[in-house]
């Protein structure tokens, strides 16, 4: 299955790490605990919508407050 994308709307774990500088591990567990949504490209990749991440992190960041 073949994922076509704007550009920057969607992010590979990997490249959510460099840009957001939280770890891979760390963004794995959201997607696997629910918190984060995200596509499977069929290649081992995840794709995260670049506006949930955003809204994942705000959640988050709230809660720890």
């Amino acid at each position: 299955m073949r994922v076509k994308t704007r550009v920057g709307k969607f992010l590979t774990l990997r490249q959510a790490e460099a840009e957001y500088a939280i770890p891979y591990l760390r963004l794995w567990e959201w997607v696997r605990e629910g918190k984060l949504p995200y596509l499977d490209d069929g290649r081992r990749s995840y794709l995260v919508r670049r506006s949930d991440l955003d809204k994942c992190i705000d959640a988050l960041m709230t809660r720890a407050r």
